[in-house]
């Protein structure tokens, strides 16, 4: 697992660089979690998730559900074309609040 961290002032910047699956999502949240109690603001890029299933689609939840108890901002950017598509099958993009960019050259799947 691949999660990289850099901190500017009281914002973290996250980028996950490994599959968000149920062999993963565990060690991943504990450390997201981790790094969202310690910011204010977060962005989490997810440009380079290779692959989501329902265990990393309920941790993202969680992370939405969790900044907003503890009344930090929690974004979601870069979504890569796993993410989008499981969040589109599901029609739940509302529910997170982040804009989605579908780059012109995707193809559809």
């Amino acid at each position: 697992m691949t999660i990289s961290f850099q901190k500017n002032n009281d914002v973290g910047y996250l980028r996950v660089d490994d599959e968000m699956t149920i062999y993963t999502a565990a060690e991943q949240k504990a450390e997201l979690l981790g790094h969202l109690c310690d910011c204010n603001e977060i962005e989490l890029n997810l440009s380079n998730v290779t692959e989501i299933d329902s265990a990393g689609l309920q941790l993202l939840m969680v992370m939405k559900s969790e900044g907003i108890r503890l009344n930090h901002d929690v974004r979601f950017i870069h979504h890569s074309q796993p993410v989008i598509e499981i969040i589109e099958l599901l029609k739940i993009s509302t529910q997170f609040g982040d804009p989605i960019v579908i780059p012109s050259e995707w193809q559809t799947t």
